[in-house]
């Protein structure tokens, strides 16, 4: 059985302790008790066992057994997405954080729903969200998640040695998985559109930028399910080649 995770930004100290949320979260949560082991981690890839040895109301008190450090993956996947409302966004970035995106972007199109650059707040809120998803599912690395960026934004920043992609309804472009292993990239762009899809302006863009439409499939899809199956389909690549490599 695994261990309960929890999180703490330091982790350098040979006794660790956990207050606020974390603390809560361990004694009346998860109703860890005083001799049991957990897990902790930075989300920056550093992870330690420990023994919990004093516990009361405001914190918790963890003895370090064991330091591990997991490596970054070989392929960088930023995923870049028109921002959706509400509870959709976040299961999007739940599902992003399970299938080990490096970083998300909310994405402004001309034909979002949604408006608007975000908040400070709304940020906090995100990325609470992918900490809760990155302790469920055991990634040592948190995501960078950025505040809403118009599309212009996007193309700029992922211009250099980055593998650009498209999702799109038009069946004669190729399926992620054809494009993957014709170019065996090692960062990915991930773009999707709003459900209106990109107007041509945006299209032309993205094709100037050396961004390739992959076909999503005949069924119209919400913005957070093509997100999520096709970065589910960069895994399985990478996990298809990771496997050669290592056999």
């Amino acid at each position: 059985m695994s261990k309960p995770r929890f999180f703490s930004a330091h982790l350098e100290e040979k006794v660790i302790e956990l207050m606020g949320e974390e603390a809560h979260h361990l004694a009346n949560v998860r109703r860890v008790r005083v001799g049991e082991q957990v897990e902790l981690f930075d989300g920056a890839g550093q992870i330690v066992i420990g023994r919990v040895n004093k516990l009361n109301k405001k914190s918790a008190q963890i003895e370090v057994l064991e330091r591990l450090k997991k490596g970054l993956a070989k392929l960088e996947v930023v995923v870049a997405c028109a921002l959706a409302k509400g509870s959709r966004w976040d299961w999007l970035i739940e599902k992003c954080v399970e299938l080990g995106a490096t970083k998300i972007w909310p994405v402004l199109f001309e034909r979002s729903v949604v408006k608007g650059a975000g908040s400070t707040t709304q940020l906090e809120k995100w990325n609470r969200r992918a900490l809760e998803a990155a302790k469920q599912c055991g990634r040592a690395y948190l995501p960078q998640i950025a505040q809403p960026r118009v599309l212009e934004k996007v193309l700029t920043d992922t211009n250099d040695n980055c593998l650009g992609v498209v999702g799109t309804l038009n069946e004669s472009a190729k399926p992620i998985l054809v494009v993957l292993e014709k170019a065996r990239p090692e960062r990915v762009a991930l773009l999707v559109g709003p459900e209106g899809g990109l107007t041509e302006k945006e299209q032309a863009l993205t094709e100037a930028n050396g961004y390739e439409p992959v076909f999503l499939g005949k069924n119209t899809l919400r913005v957070e399910t093509a997100a999520a199956g096709l970065l589910a389909a960069i895994r399985a690549w990478q996990d298809k080649n990771n496997q050669l490599s290592s056999g």
